[in-house]
């Protein structure tokens, strides 16, 4: 069985977590993150305005 190389793992965990890093911090990155929270916070107020006006039809609907 294959033993895990402690040194060379934290050396590529490193690595990883600094790569990760530059990413984040990518202007590109940080504009479409930007929008893409920006989109899903409307679509989030899209889909109670869905549910509410479901709702209201649902009530005006109903067989009394």
């Amino acid at each position: 069985m294959a033993r895990i190389n402690n040194a060379v793992l934290i050396a590529q965990v490193a690595v990883a977590a600094d790569r990760a890093n530059f990413v984040r911090k990518d202007p590109a990155v940080v504009k479409a993150a930007k929008q893409a929270f920006a989109d899903v916070g409307q679509a989030g107020r899209s889909v109670a305005v869905l549910v509410e006006e479901a709702r209201g039809s649902w009530q005006r609907h109903a067989r009394r």
